[in-house]
């Protein structure tokens, strides 16, 4: 059995204690588990929403520590996301969606998802705004950012998937893993 996971924020998720117990277990019952590790690739993320100005410094790397510490304890190897991000997708990804009209946001899709849809309550956990057309230009500035990163993370995701090839994977998302 091949096992793919991907939690992002280290150990601020409640269920990244429960994925890399799972992991673990999965790895000394012989399976072949392989995490796909944030390294900081992405401009924008969930752990930001702690810092409202901005992502504030060495948040990567104590982010990075945590995701090497749970995939360390649990056995598994990794993968940076960076290196599934080629420079060509940062530069084509960043000039769309700063082309974009402001509003026209709330309707962008990627991979027909709507980003607002995906990355809105990630904004209202750090902005307290749930609507694009009530964005200070500050606020627009980390929406585009948002995007970008969840652009360049389905991106890497898909290529991490088609590459590693796993029977099973799991995501920690806004939400629980349980239910998700």
């Amino acid at each position: 059995m091949r096992l793919a996971l991907f939690s992002p924020y280290g150990s601020f998720h409640r269920e990244a204690g429960l994925l890399y117990l799972v992991a673990n277990y999965l790895d000394k019952q012989g399976g072949e588990v392989v995490q796909l590790r944030c390294d900081g690739a992405l401009s924008a993320c969930g752990r930001d929403k702690k810092h409202v100005g901005g992502r504030a410094p060495f948040a990567c790397l104590q982010c990075l520590g945590e995701q090497s510490a749970l995939s360390q304890w649990a056995g598994v190897r990794s993968r940076d996301v960076s290196s599934f991000i080629a420079p060509e997708d940062v530069t084509q990804s960043s000039k769309w969606i700063s082309s974009v009209a402001r509003e026209e946001l709330d309707r962008l899709e990627f991979r027909g998802i709507r980003l607002w849809e995906m990355c809105s309550n990630e904004f209202a956990a750090r902005w307290g705004a749930a609507q694009v057309s009530s964005l200070t230009p500050t606020q627009e500035q980390s929406v585009r950012a948002l995007f970008v990163s969840y652009v360049h993370a389905v991106v890497a995701s898909e290529r991490f998937l088609a590459s590693w090839k796993p029977t099973l994977s799991f995501a920690i998302s806004q939400s629980d893993l349980i239910s998700n």
